[in-house]
């Protein structure tokens, strides 16, 4: 399986010190005029000067874009630091305005290049943050009453594909896996199955299929998809098909059902 690129970000903490400096020599009528005048400020209610906003206020918060179908989220916060989520996996560094855009850990030659507060573009990765929430594709429940062996039929390819927790689109891992399914007879193509045809046996509404060396579940999904289970002595992937163009059914070369 095609392992998509992880970004790795290397943490620089900022530390700045305000110089205060200190009030000295005071006279004692200097001390009483300042208090009067204080207390005539309470009377008032005269209001206190507001800070200037640091720059880059507007772009506080959360941006979100998809990288090769995974949601990412570049949280960028008021006291300099940042949280880059992408999937399950976090980073954290800082991160500043300057000249040429939003700089993280000070790399400025990966500047990131702010349009109009709206978009930040992200050339490393080649996505566009914005401010719409990028949700992850998550499957539909599995369909348990009301399955019969015919609504299995038809021709399935691959979307999506699930192991170890980590759920990314069929074309970014290069999955091409497809089925074709008529009565209980499975035809299994692409690169996982390498093209072989197998006999299913149906019961508590799932289509299974097991030899020595794994065994296939076939579950309908509640949007009409079809979910394809392969469990190995170690290891389980999950794939994710939607009903295919009879179009596009390739041409699956005639063998007698595997032993």
């Amino acid at each position: 399986m095609k392992k998509w690129i992880t970004i790795l970000l290397s943490v620089m903490l900022v530390c700045a010190l305000a110089a205060v400096p200190a009030w000295c020599g005071s006279s004692e009528n200097d001390k009483s005029a300042e208090k009067s005048a204080g207390a005539a400020d309470e009377k008032t209610g005269k209001p206190e000067l507001m800070e200037a906003p640091s720059p880059g206020f507007e772009l506080l918060g959360q941006w979100y874009c998809s990288h090769d179908g995974v949601p990412v989220c570049l949280d960028l916060k008021d006291d300099g630091a940042y949280t880059l989520t992408i999937a399950q996996s976090e980073t954290e560094g800082t991160w500043e305005l300057t000249d040429e855009g939003v700089v993280l850990d000070g790399k400025a030659d990966a500047a990131m290049i702010v349009i109009n507060s709206e978009r930040i573009i992200w050339a490393e990765a080649g996505e566009v943050f914005t401010r719409e929430e990028v949700k992850a594709w998550e499957p539909a429940p599995v369909m348990t009453k009301g399955v019969e062996p015919g609504l299995f039929d038809g021709y399935w390819v691959s979307i999506y594909v699930e192991s170890e927790g980590q759920r990314l689109s069929s074309d970014v891992v290069g999955d091409n896996s497809e089925l074709f399914i008529d009565d209980g007879r499975v035809a299994m193509g692409g690169s996982l199955f390498g093209d072989v045809i197998c006999d299913f046996t149906f019961e508590d509404g799932e289509l299974s299929y097991e030899n020595s060396a794994a065994r296939v579940v076939l579950q309908l999904q509640k949007d009409l998809g079809l979910r394809c289970t392969v469990t190995g002595e170690d290891s389980e992937l999950i794939i994710y098909m939607m009903a295919g163009s009879i179009e596009d059914l390739p041409f699956f070369t005639s063998r007698e059902p595997e032993e």
